[in-house]
């Protein structure tokens, strides 16, 4: 990993998070949005210029992972006190992200996925 001296950025550790929240419920009814934001995240402590992956950039090189914005969704319908239909959406806008670099090269964030279903009570 190497060495980290004073007032170098410390790896792996995101600087600024944000996730705001937005729904609407009644008795039958509830949708949320969520989005979430992560700046910039040092893979490599120093002080040096920021070196985000891009394809012209060795993986060598690279130091920071680039900042994202995702929007998920989520829908809560009641048919009655035993039945409710969930719909989610991840990723709604399709960004395409990377969360991490090590230990074996890059990992993607999660794609477009929606799901739904029936959650049953007794």
């Amino acid at each position: 990993m190497g060495v980290i001296n004073k007032n170098d950025i410390i790896p792996f550790i995101t600087p600024h998070l944000l996730t705001a929240m937005i729904g609407i419920e009644n008795d039958k009814f509830d949708i949320t949005f969520i989005a979430r934001y992560a700046g910039q995240t040092r893979t490599k402590s120093g002080q040096n210029t920021i070196v985000i992956p891009e394809q012209s950039v060795n993986y060598n090189n690279v130091n920071t992972i680039d900042q994202f914005i995702v929007v998920d969704a989520s829908v809560n319908w009641k048919i009655n006190k035993y039945l409710t239909i969930f719909g989610t959406v991840n990723n709604m806008l399709n960004s395409k992200y990377i969360v991490a670099n090590q230990p074996q090269g890059y990992l993607a964030g999660m794609p477009l996925f929606a799901s739904i279903g029936l959650k049953v009570r007794f």
